[in-house]
């Protein structure tokens, strides 16, 4: 009789434990789907100011995208109940297009090849990066638009949250072996957008403009200067007065005003993290945004709320 109770008490106990277990495990799942959904909420409130900003220039008759505008003065962390949302918006066309990198014949672009080469030395990378960059892009096809992959919400991540640039940019970092130093500075200069997408003069780095040749430091000096007390609405008189070389020709590589951005967004909610990245395309007539590219949501532990 008392081995009969003591198997009981066993199997008693074993069965309250496992009801503990499932229960921990509903709410983790709940914990990761409301970080999941405030996520997609900061996404939409990112495209929400896309849209404001476009809507504006529209009423003031201009085209025009600057580190001055609502999309990037309203953007930065926020509290929520029981959360924490943090939002980073980014103009892609602020960095130098690999598609670029094609011709018109559907071989490789000199001219562009020898940007992309003065662009790696002026992030002092390795210049002779730049054809094995080409002969990754022809292995791809030459990248001619961001690919409209949508991995399921909840998707368990290929790569770490650390290898997660640009889309097409983790994997061409994995085939150079870079340092995460390096897949930094390519993170930071590099996007894949379709071949006619042209620079922001209005937020692209001294880097980028010289790499597109722009003209000599000092001239962009003085460009990077002024754009920062006022965004240029005229894309050849900047070029004219800030000494820029070959206005005419410039004007084919750059504009005033963006279509491409990226969103970044860490989103807590209780003990969960959950971290997503979009890349979307604004429609330069009515600013509506669509969802190019989503990442697959990473969800962690958030040993902070614990």
């Amino acid at each position: 009789m008392v081995l009969i109770f003591g198997v009981a008490a066993m199997l008693a106990a074993d069965m309250a434990l496992t009801g503990i277990g499932e229960t921990e495990r509903v709410r983790a799942r709940r914990e990761m789907r409301q970080a999941y959904y405030y996520a997609l909420g900061a996404e939409t409130y990112a495209r929400e100011l896309l849209w404001q900003d476009r809507d504006s220039d529209r009423r003031a008759r201009q085209e025009v995208d600057s580190r001055s505008d609502v999309w990037e003065d309203g953007v930065g962390s926020f509290e929520l109940d029981e959360g924490r949302i943090s939002i980073r918006l980014t103009d892609l066309q602020s960095r130098f297009n690999l598609a670029w990198l094609r011709a018109e014949s559907g071989g490789l672009d000199a001219a562009a090849m020898a940007n992309l080469r003065r662009l790696l030395l002026l992030i002092r990378l390795d210049p002779m990066l730049a054809p094995r960059i080409a002969d990754w892009l022809e292995e791809q096809g030459v990248i001619d638009a961001i690919g409209a992959r949508t991995p399921a919400p909840m998707a368990t991540p290929s790569v770490p949250i650390s290898d997660a640039m640009p889309i097409g940019l983790a994997e061409l970092a994995r085939v150079l072996v870079l340092t995460e130093e390096q897949r930094a500075l390519l993170s930071a200069h590099l996007t894949c957008l379709p071949q006619n997408t042209k620079l922001n003069i209005n937020t692209a780095s001294p880097e980028a403009l010289r790499a597109i040749g722009a003209g000599p430091g000092q001239a962009i000096t003085s460009l990077t200067r002024q754009r920062a007390l006022a965004p240029f609405t005229d894309l050849g008189r900047a070029l004219s007065d800030h000494g820029v070389a070959d206005p005419e020709a410039m004007e084919d590589w750059m504009d005033t005003a963006s279509d491409w951005y990226e969103i970044e967004v860490s989103a807590v909610y209780r003990q969960r993290l959950a971290r997503l990245r979009s890349v979307l395309h604004r429609d330069a007539a009515s600013g509506a945004t669509r969802v190019i590219y989503r990442s697959p949501v990473v969800n962690m532990r958030n040993e902070q709320y614990e």
